[in-house]
């Protein structure tokens, strides 16, 4: 793991955690324990800074103690006081304590927001950052410094997204026509090969969570925040494995298995080589939309070839529906076979 300039003291008590198990002690439901606190907090802070189990156990009972002596909990239990609610208040940034919320959504709702940065204004805000689209628009606004509100639609999050990749590029405001352009701009010039949808894999890659599921982007959410508490850098990503060689050589294949009439012996529906594709392949967790960004990524590099069907007309309308790919300047319907 990389390292800021000065690594910081590992006898110190890490930066976060008294402020974080004064949340977690505030959390309603039953009494919490420090089994408790190290089953919520310790993945957060034991892996990110680098600690061992008893450099962990020796920070948490200085903030115990800590706690207890500057009247935030109480001695007799683990109760946050009336002084410790108003601390509460102070960390979070919020004027009222949120009454009985359980540790779920104190996170979720709270601390994310503290960890993000965003200052929700009102009920349904904070709602909106608690839910996986709400987390996912807040880290993409972030991340790319996006002039727009943490909490609008995820479709307007990605619109001002594309706008501003395509201004820096071609220095005018550029229009694009509707979501699949959308998505393949973006995947072009921000996903790094990995497939999938923008809205999920963008936030995965910017916080270098594991999976593109809502738990894992907050975890990994509220571990960067604590790595910067603490002077810490988070660990470089590592490199995209999709190939997109191998992609095409499959689809290839699988062009060639579709059973379906060919048209001028030479041309499948994308459709058809689509049903192939995810029998054969690893495919499985693919949509077809993603399905076809690639395919657009493998013409563009000639690693195989698309093209558009001409009598349209006298052709099955579904299947001409299902197959097709719309771009600005061209549109596809078909693979073309490879020469034996």
């Amino acid at each position: 793991m990389a390292l800021s300039m000065t690594e910081p003291s590992k006898d110190r008590t890490p930066i976060g955690l008294r402020d974080c198990v004064l949340l977690r002690l505030f959390a309603y439901g039953k009494s919490v324990s420090r089994e408790h606190v190290t089953d919520s907090l310790g993945p957060l802070f034991i892996e990110p800074l680098s600690l061992d189990e008893q450099q962990w156990g020796h920070h948490l009972d200085n903030v115990f103690h800590d706690l207890k002596q500057d009247r935030l909990v109480s001695f007799a239990s683990n109760k946050v006081t009336k002084l410790g609610r108003q601390a509460v208040c102070e960390f979070l940034e919020i004027t009222t304590a949120p009454e009985r919320e359980r540790w779920s959504g104190l996170q979720n709702r709270f601390l994310i927001a503290k960890a993000l940065d965003v200052h929700p204004g009102c009920e349904d805000e904070r709602k909106r950052i608690g839910t996986a689209d709400g987390v996912r628009v807040a880290v993409l606004v972030q991340g790319y410094g996006l002039s727009v509100s943490p909490f609008v639609r995820m479709s307007e999050c990605l619109d001002e997204l594309v706008r501003r990749e395509l201004s820096e590029s071609t220095g005018t405001t550029t229009e694009f026509d509707g979501v699949f352009a959308r998505d393949r701009v973006l995947s072009a010039r921000l996903m790094k090969g990995h497939p999938g949808k923008p809205e999920r894999v963008l936030p995965m890659l910017l916080t270098g969570a594991t999976d593109d599921s809502p738990d894992t982007l907050r975890y990994e959410v509220l571990r960067n925040w604590i790595r910067r508490l603490n002077g810490i850098e988070r660990p470089a990503a590592t490199a995209s494995a999709f190939d997109l060689a191998s992609f095409s050589r499959q689809v290839n294949h699988a062009a060639g298995l579709v059973e379906q009439p060919r048209y001028g012996e030479s041309k499948v529906f994308i459709q058809h080589v689509w049903d192939v594709f995810r029998k054969q392949s690893d495919g499985s967790e693919w949509t077809l939309s993603e399905f076809k960004q690639r395919l657009v990524e493998a013409n563009r590099e000639n690693l195989l070839t698309l093209s558009r069907a001409d009598l349209v007309g006298a052709m099955d309308q579904q299947l001409i529906g299902a197959s097709e790919i719309r771009l600005p300047h061209a549109t596809f319907h078909f693979i073309r076979l490879q020469a034996d």
